[in-house]
C-alpha cells in the first residue's frame, strides 16, 4: 500500500527519450563522416584545391554538424542525470513504503518523523536534481557541464558500446537484466540496438516504444527519402512504407486524443513493429494508454482482412474500449492494445474466403498470440488484470490459443465469432466456464457459422458456436440499436465496439473486472429438428455507456 507516491515521471521513460536523442546523434555522425568523405573526394578531383580552405573557414561546414551532435548528446545526458536522479528518489521512497507496511500499527506514529525527516530530504534532493539539469539545459554544452555529466556517470560517449544481453531463458529473465542497467545503459542500448529492444519479449512497454519508433522513423525517411529522389521503390519497400506509415497516423492520431477522466493526453505505444512481416502484410502492436503501468489490459485480436495497414480501424476500436472503460472504473488505469500479431486471412474475397475455411492462419496465430501474452506478462513485476478479446475470426485464433497453447489471460471474450476451434466446452479453454466470455449478436450472420450440432453443423468448419448452451460460456447482450429487424446480414458483425453499444459496455464491464454490470442473456439453444434459436431475437437493444 505505501505511504508515500513515486516520483510522477518514470526513469525509464526519460532513459528512452534519452535513447532517442543518441539515435538522432548517431544519424548526424553518420552525415558528418559522408560530408567528409565527399569533400576529400571533391578534393582529389581538383588537385588538392578544394579541401584547405573547407578545413580552414572560419566555420566549416562540418564543425556545424559536430556542435549539433554535440548538443544532442549533451541533452540526452541531461535526462539520464535525471532519470538518475528519479532512480534514487523512488529507491528511498520504496524503503520508506516497505518500512510502513510491515510496521506494527502501534509503533507508526512514533515512526513517523523519520519517514517524513526521509522524504523531505529525497524531495530536495531532486528539486536540486531539476535545478542542475534546467540550469545546464539553459547553458549549453560546455566543459563543466560535460565533466559533470561524465563524473555522474550520465554522460553518453560517441564511441561507448552499450551492454548487451541477446539470449534470455524467459521474458522474466530479460525483465530483470533490463531492470540491472543504469539508466545511461538503457539509453545506450535503445539508441545502438533498436531492433533488440522493441522485439525483445519482457523488455517494459516504455522501451520497447521508443525503441520501435526509431525503426519506424528509420523506416519513413529513408523509404520517403529514395522516392523523393525519383528512385522507384519495390514492392517489398512500398509494403514497408505503407506500414509505417500507417502505423504512425495512429499513433499521432491517439496522442492527440485526451483521457475521458483526467482530461490528459492518451498514452499511446508501440510495442510491436515489423512491418515486412507475412510477405508484407506486416505485424504490429499498439496499445491505447500506458501497458507498463495500467491495471486492466486488453488485446484487441481482429479478424478476417486484417494487415497492418488495418490499424486505422483497430486502433480506434481499441479507444472506444479505452474510453468506456475508464468511465466503468474511473480508479483504474487501462490499456487496450490492437494487436495485428498473426497473419490473418487477407487479400482477395474469394482468397480471405478460402483462408478462412481453412485452420492453419488460426492455428499459427494462436501460437503468436500465447506468445506476445505471456511476454508481455513476464514484463510487468506486478499482476494486471488481463483480458484477450478476440474478434471475428480472431476469436477463433483466441479459443485456439487457449486450447492448445496455455493463453494466460484472466478473461477471453469471443465475439462475433465464427467457431471456437476445437473446444467443445468452455472448461476447455484457460480460462474455465467462469471466465470465458461470449458476444453475439442475433443478426450477425458470421456469429452462426459455427457448429450446431449434428444436424445443423455450420459451414466454414471453424469449431463450435460458443453463444450455444452447450458450450457453457457466459454470453453477454450484444445487440446493435441499428439492427435490420428481418434478416441476418454482415453490418451487425462490425457494430461490437461502436460507442453507446450494449456489446462495448458489456465488454469494457469484463475489462476491468466489474462482472456484475454484465448484462446477461440467455444463451442460443439448437432444437435439432430446426435452425438454432436465439432468444435475443426479439428483445429491442438499447444504448448502454458507464459515462455519467
Amino acid at each position: 500500500m505505501g505511504l508515500y507516491p513515486l516520483y510522477p515521471a518514470s526513469a525509464d521513460e526519460l532513459s528512452g527519450l534519452a535513447g532517442e536523442l543518441l539515435a538522432s546523434a548517431g544519424k548526424i555522425r553518420s552525415v558528418i563522416g559522408d560530408v567528409q568523405d565527399q569533400v576529400g573526394v571533391a578534393g582529389a578531383h581538383t588537385g588538392g584545391d578544394l579541401r584547405p580552405p573547407v578545413d580552414s573557414a572560419g566555420k566549416p561546414v562540418i564543425a556545424f554538424g559536430t556542435d549539433t551532435e554535440q548538443g544532442v548528446r549533451f541533452a540526452a545526458g541531461a535526462l539520464i542525470f535525471f532519470a538518475q536522479a528519479i532512480t534514487t528518489y523512488d529507491h528511498t521512497i520504496n524503503q520508506i513504503n516497505a518500512e510502513y507496511d510491515l510496521a506494527p500499527p502501534a509503533s507508526v506514529t512514533a515512526r513517523m518523523p523519520d519517514w517524513q525527516t526521509r522524504k523531505t530530504a529525497a524531495d530536495t534532493k531532486i528539486e536540486q536534481a531539476g535545478g542542475e539539469v534546467a540550469g545546464m539545459l539553459g547553458r549549453g554544452p560546455n566543459a563543466a557541464d560535460i565533466a559533470a555529466l561524465k563524473g555522474a556517470g550520465a554522460y553518453p560517449m560517441p564511441d561507448q558500446a552499450a551492454p548487451l544481453g541477446m539470449c534470455f531463458v524467459s521474458a522474466q529473465a530479460a525483465r530483470d537484466w533490463w531492470a540491472s542497467l543504469s539508466p545511461l545503459q538503457k539509453a545506450e542500448v535503445i539508441a545502438q540496438s533498436p531492433s533488440f529492444v522493441g522485439s525483445t519479449d519482457g523488455f517494459p512497454a516504455d522501451a520497447r516504444d521508443d525503441a520501435n519508433r526509431i525503426l519506424l522513423n528509420n523506416d519513413i525517411d529513408r523509404l520517403q527519402t529514395k522516392q523523393q529522389s525519383g528512385v522507384a521503390l519495390t514492392d517489398d519497400e512500398q509494403h514497408v512504407l505503407d506500414n509505417a506509415l500507417a502505423v504512425k497516423t495512429q499513433l499521432d492520431n491517439t496522442e492527440a486524443r485526451t483521457d475521458p477522466i483526467t482530461g490528459e493526453p492518451v498514452t499511446a505505444q508501440l510495442l510491436i513493429y515489423e512491418p515486412g512481416a507475412f510477405g508484407g502484410d506486416g505485424r504490429g502492436a499498439i496499445s491505447v494508454g500506458d501497458a507498463q503501468t495500467a491495471d486492466n489490459v486488453a488485446f484487441l485480436v481482429p479478424g478476417m482482412g486484417t494487415e497492418l495497414t488495418s490499424v486505422g480501424t483497430y486502433v480506434p476500436r481499441a479507444s472506444n474500449i479505452y474510453d468506456e472503460s475508464r468511465w466503468a472504473a474511473p480508479g483504474e488505469s487501462t490499456a487496450v492494445i490492437a494487436w495485428i500479431g498473426y497473419d490473418a486471412p487477407s487479400g482477395s474475397l474469394g482468397s480471405s474466403v478460402l483462408q478462412v475455411v481453412g485452420k492453419d492462419q488460426a492455428i499459427d496465430g494462436a501460437e503468436y498470440l500465447a506468445r506476445d501474452v505471456a511476454g508481455f506478462n513476464g514484463s510487468r513485476f506486478d499482476d494486471p488484470h488481463v483480458t484477450v478479446v478476440g474478434h471475428s475470426y480472431g476469436s477463433t485464433t483466441a479459443a485456439r490459443s487457449a486450447d492448445d497453447n496455455g493463453l494466460a489471460t484472466d478473461d477471453l471474450l469471443l465475439v462475433g465469432s465464427p467457431g471456437a476451434g476445437n473446444a467443445d466446452d468452455a472448461n476447455d479453454l484457460t480460462t474455465g466456464r467462469d471466465h470465458t466470455w461470449v458476444g453475439a449478436a442475433s443478426r450477425d450472420i458470421v456469429s452462426m457459422l459455427g457448429n450446431h450440432g449434428w444436424v445443423n453443423a455450420g459451414s466454414l468448419a471453424q469449431g463450435n458456436d460458443p453463444a450455444e448452451d452447450d458450450f457453457h460460456a457466459n454470453r453477454f447482450e450484444a445487440e446493435s440499436t441499428d439492427r435490420t429487424s428481418w434478416h441476418r446480414g454482415v453490418a451487425d458483425h462490425g457494430r461490437y465496439f461502436d460507442p453507446d453499444s450494449e456489446s462495448l459496455y458489456d465488454i469494457s464491464s469484463i475489462v476491468v473486472g466489474n462482472y456484475d454490470q454484465v448484462h446477461r442473456p440467455d444463451d442460443r439453444y439448437d432444437p435439432w429438428w430446426e435452425s438454432p434459436q436465439d432468444p435475443e431475437w426479439d428483445r429491442t437493444p438499447a444504448h448502454l455507456t458507464h459515462q455519467s
